[in-house]
């Protein structure tokens, strides 16, 4: 009858309201109260420990393949033809490429298919860790990130998203929107690459929003007034 979601994801009401064939009710708050991941303490392995070079500009999107959209391949492709340190890291667990989405990204990629790292299934530590060694997270477009953002920001990682229409498209910015961050959405596909650019080459604008997210996403994490609500 009812579909509880949250201001922070959503649309003006009107609008929002027609994606659904339920009744959307919006909370004030988060809509969840995630825990933090205080349990990583500093057990984590360095990139050299991980086999990854220390110069690289690492960029991390290790969804689920069908979150992979054509769009996401061509940003992709995008960052690795303007920047010759680029190291992209991919999954390949859950939900596999399909061969004809590989062949499409080979014959893409070409010779920059070699600066692609795949993994295969990683338990939560191992995952976090690779999140923990890069240096900024591609939100999927147009179904974004949800759980794999709070664990980014929980490790002050910026984030690019391209918010959509629905709600699969809009938890990132409604993370940034709950932190008072507006400096890492982006509106189409140029600004998303130059964004990328921008925050692996200008190491004061990085600093700062990594600054922003760290002092920030405490809000993110044991939000007792979802429960409340």
């Amino acid at each position: 009858d009812y579909f509880i979601s949250s201001k922070y994801y959503e649309l003006e009401y009107d609008i929002s309201n027609k994606y659904y064939s339920e009744k959307l009710i919006l909370t004030d708050s988060l809509c969840t109260c995630y825990p933090s991941f205080d349990f990583l303490n500093n057990n984590l392995k360095s990139r050299k420990e991980l086999g990854l070079n220390e110069e690289s500009n690492i960029y991390c999107c290790l969804q689920a393949s069908f979150k992979i959209s054509e769009f996401m391949e061509d940003v992709i492709n995008k960052i690795m033809q303007k920047d010759s340190k680029a190291i992209i890291l991919l999954s390949i667990a859950f939900a596999p490429f399909c061969k004809t989405q590989l062949n499409r990204m080979t014959n893409k990629f070409n010779n920059n298919a070699l600066r692609i790292k795949f993994y295969k299934i990683l338990s939560l530590h191992e995952y976090l860790n690779l999140i923990n060694i890069c240096d900024i997270v591609l939100d999927t477009y147009p179904f974004g990130g949800c759980n794999s953002s709070l664990e980014a920001f929980f490790l002050n990682k910026p984030i690019v998203t391209i918010p959509t229409n629905k709600i699969n498209g809009r938890f990132t910015k409604g993370f940034y929107d709950k932190m008072q961050i507006k400096e890492c959405i982006v509106d189409s596909f140029d600004s998303y690459v130059k964004l990328c650019l921008k925050l692996t080459s200008n190491k004061i604008f990085y600093k700062e929003v990594k600054e922003k997210i760290k002092n920030n996403k405490h809000l993110l994490y044991e939000d007792q007034q979802s429960i409340c609500e």
